[in-house]
């Protein structure tokens, strides 16, 4: 599957979006505007690719359809956005399932204010070509490691407060999580950061709602000091909270 020829177009010719691998992308928060031009031409239409056949994939079971076909609105939470990948492919999603458009507001997250500017310039890209109402609320949090729960649940507030958002029909986060096991990997450890993710979303979640985490294979380098693969770490804490 090849990501939209327009997207690829403003990417590369408008963006500034290059193509570069064997660059460590295991934490972007730091990144710079050349950093995220490269994942740009890199690693974001990895993103929207993901994002859109996981969602296609959930939308064939025939009960999940009915939910989403049904709802009245929709409100998407998404946790580390970066440069917006993921719900780029959300974007194509609802638009080829014919949901009214107006009715999706996405809430996005996200650290790194040069990549909210990519991110917002490909939103109303999106919007601009297929005449779509989509709408995007974004937030500036770095987060701290020890004390992501209550940063979160204080932010979520203030959207509240402003919004009338109280739970989501979806709460996301692609490649983000493990950003902090990259860069102390014993603090995130000890706080089965996965597991608190999930357990803390799960509060602002519609009855029908669904969390989805995407993540980096990232972590066992070190031969003399081996851990298990971010991904490994992922599966063993969501089922754990299970």
């Amino acid at each position: 599957m090849k990501i939209p020829e327009y997207i690829e177009k403003y990417i590369y010719d408008d963006l500034g979006g290059f193509y570069e691998t064997g660059t460590n992308i295991d934490t972007n928060i730091e990144n710079n505007e050349n950093d995220n031009k490269r994942y740009l031409g890199t690693y974001f239409p990895r993103s929207l690719i993901e994002s859109y056949v996981i969602l296609y994939d959930l939308y064939e079971n025939q009960k999940i359809k009915n939910v989403i076909d049904n709802l009245e609105n929709i409100n998407i939470l998404d946790f580390g956005t970066g440069t917006g990948g993921n719900i780029i492919g959300f974007l194509h999603f609802f638009k080829n399932i014919k949901y009214p458009t107006e009715k999706v507001r996405f809430v996005t997250i996200e650290g790194n204010k040069n990549a909210i500017e990519f991110q917002k310039k490909l939103f109303l890209k999106f919007n601009s070509k297929f005449g779509t109402k989509f709408k995007l609320t974004y937030a500036t949090k770095i987060f701290s490691q020890n004390n992501i729960e209550n940063e979160a649940k204080s932010l979520l507030k203030l959207v509240k407060e402003r919004y009338n958002i109280e739970k989501y029909d979806f709460i996301t986060s692609f490649k983000f999580i493990s950003e902090f096991y990259n860069s102390n990997f014993e603090l995130a450890n000890n706080q089965k950061l996965y597991n608190k993710f999930i357990k803390f979303s799960s509060d602002y979640l519609t009855q029908n709602g669904i969390i989805l985490l995407l993540d980096l294979v990232s972590g066992n380098y070190d031969k003399n000091n081996p851990r298990p693969y971010t991904t490994q770490i992922m599966s063993n804490e969501v089922k754990e909270y299970i």
